[in-house]
């Protein structure tokens, strides 16, 4: 206990000296700022002012689904496959790993549905932001199955349906389908084709009644009769399905190749959507082979400034190495101020640059099989500014005089502006000539030369020097200048010390409640990831974080060392019940865990397991 509190005074100690010396250390940098900023001229300031335009921030909320066919014709239709490389798989980490690395300004939930004659959800709607939420996502989708059968309908009602329930009020909500053939089922089916065509644009009112947009990948191979079919049969209706829905599009991939590239442009649509800016993608290398040992460099060109740019680096062999660095010649670091990467050390990277500096980038490339990047620049906007509407100058008439031969007008050039005219008896001809006030500049129809005014005529005036105003700052305002970043660092060292802390994962899913009326309100899913709790409280005594109305019960959730979560019930023996079991110990909860609390029936889901 004395060496415990030896090292609690030592440590205390050095804070206090660390905390002091920063303190003053602002100190000293906000009088010389406060000085040189009283020092400064309007025009400086007004130049400060308007010399960076701040581009639009985005705070969109998002929640998208992706539904993916997953029909045998996937592997093999006529003995040729839509996707048996399956492509779809590494699709949907594009998705996945854009979505993520773009998370710093808006926010991407992501749900994931496979499907055939049946429907399988593979993952609800779970936010991308952190890379622990993008492996799971990534983790799900990896190795589909086949489902007999195909039923695109069936498989647009449950993405309508989860968005509906689970999907935020304020986002915007989108499905992705892809298909790669007709609706097919069983013979012995009592299914009509013009009947479930109905169905499908009885669907599109209601989607569109959501406000849910959506894109439609169609998965075509000419050499097989599944897609002959679809083709020639509900091209049509996949069209008018998509024009309904408003927004969205309907894109054709010819071979499973295509489905990469389609996916990116959906994704980076989305990205850009409803914030002012335009996107821009540049393919700098596709399917570039690389040799063992010999590093390959792709040179990236900003040349224009931009709101962010998005390096997409698709690699055959997932140990191959990029290392990007700036026009400076930096490696860039993940962790830098404006970077943020996702993919990092799989088949796939992307990187996000706030404002990138302008020049030659540069992404070099070690490893084998083959490479592509590229590059989306994303920028504001364009404001139009208006052109000027040019009118055409007069052309003066000749005066004629009162002398019996005609005299021909002179000629003037229709490009020089012309001046009233001043009515002037010819008959006394004038030599001197009228003074100009000299104010004004007259312009002359003719070359002929102004008369010069005297330099007695104007008088000119001196402005009278101002001595220079001295800064009389206000003592508070140093006050300030040490409180604001000592109050600022230790929000900041809470901040570390609460995310170095092992938080809660999963998601508590209720299964079975009371009525409404006894718990004031419909029960939704809490996310305990995407909320960083390191402690969740149960209960209905007023101290809890999730309150159960009608339960006299208490637990609470801990996260273990280890990383799983752990529910350890408090008061009575027996009220806490997990999977039919009473609890009278703390025990580790696992993905399908059925926890019951009263009339409260919660799942505990946990893809991660």
């Amino acid at each position: 206990m004395f060496v415990f509190r030896l090292a609690q005074k030592m440590t205390c100690s050095c804070l206090f000296l660390i905390v002091l010396v920063v303190a003053l250390t602002f100190l000293v940098l906000g009088f010389f700022i406060a000085q040189k900023a009283s020092a400064a001229s309007p025009i400086d300031m007004a130049q400060a002012a308007t010399s960076r335009i701040p581009q639009p921030v985005s705070n969109l909320l998002f929640d998208i689904v992706l539904v993916s066919d997953q029909s045998v014709s996937m592997w093999d239709c006529d003995g040729v496959g839509s996707d048996p490389e399956m492509l779809r798989v590494d699709a949907v980490h594009l998705f996945v790993n854009y979505l993520g690395a773009d998370s710093a300004n808006q926010r991407f939930r992501l749900g994931l549905i496979h499907f055939g004659g049946s429907v399988r959800e593979m993952a609800p709607l779970t936010s991308v932001s952190t890379d622990a939420m993008r492996s799971q996502l990534a983790e799900v989708a990896s190795e589909p199955e086949p489902i007999p059968w195909t039923d695109p309908l069936r498989a647009l009602r449950s993405a309508r349906e989860m968005l509906r329930t689970t999907g935020q009020l304020e986002s915007r909500k989108v499905i992705v389908l892809l298909t790669d053939g007709e609706p097919a089922w069983p013979d012995d089916a009592d299914v009509s084709s013009e009947l479930y065509k109905a169905a499908l644009r009885g669907l599109a009112q209601e989607l569109a009644a959501d406000e849910i947009t959506l894109y439609v990948v169609q998965l075509t191979n000419p050499n097989t009769t599944c897609n002959q079919r679809m083709i020639a049969e509900w091209m049509s209706v996949w069209e008018e399905v998509v024009t309904t829905t408003g927004d969205g599009s309907i894109q054709t991939a010819t071979k499973a190749a295509d489905l990469l590239p389609i996916y990116h442009t959906i994704v980076r649509n989305l990205i850009v959507r409803d914030t002012g800016n335009m996107a821009q993608s540049l393919p700098l290398v596709e399917s570039q082979p690389l040799v063992e040992h010999e590093p390959y460099t792709v040179t990236v060109t900003v040349d224009t400034p931009l709101t962010s740019m998005m390096l997409v680096i698709l690699k055959q062999d997932p140990d191959t190495q990029a290392i990007i660095s700036g026009p400076v010649g930096a490696a860039a670091q993940a962790s830098a101020a404006g970077v943020t990467v996702a993919g990092d050390g799989g088949k796939q990277e992307v990187w996000r640059f706030v404002e990138p500096a302008l020049g030659h980038w540069k992404v070099v490339l070690s490893g084998r099989g083959e490479v592509t990047v590229w590059q989306d620049r994303i920028m504001p906007v364009p404001t139009p500014i208006p052109q000027p509407t040019s009118t055409p100058a007069p052309t003066s008439t000749p005066t004629p005089t009162n002398t019996q031969t005609p005299v021909p007008p002179t000629a003037t050039p229709t490009s020089t502006p012309t001046s009233t005219p001043t009515s002037t008896p010819t008959s006394t001809p004038t030599s001197t000539p009228t003074p100009i006030p000299p104010t004004v500049t007259p312009i002359l129809p003719t070359s002929t030369p102004l008369p010069t005014a005297t330099a007695t005529t104007t008088a000119t005036s001196f402005p009278i020097p101002v001595e220079p105003v001295r800064s009389q700052t206000a003592w508070w305002v140093y006050v300030l200048g040490v409180l604001v970043p000592m109050a600022a660092m230790t929000m900041f060292g809470v901040f570390v010390i609460r995310s170095q802390a092992a938080s809660l994962r999963g998601e508590l899913v209720p299964v079975r409640t009371p009525d409404v009326a006894q718990t004031g309100g419909e029960m939704l899913s809490l996310d305990l990831g995407s909320r960083r709790l390191r402690r969740l409280v149960l209960g209905a005594k007023g101290k809890g974080q999730w309150k159960l109305p009608g339960w006299n019960g208490s637990a609470w959730l801990e996260p273990t060392a280890d990383g799983q979560t752990r529910i350890v019930p408090e008061g009575t023996a027996g009220q806490v019940v997990l999977n039919g079991t009473p609890l009278i110990r703390p025990a580790i909860l696992h993905d399908g865990d059925q926890l019951t609390l009263g009339a409260y029936r919660l799942r505990y889901d946990n893809l991660l397991e």
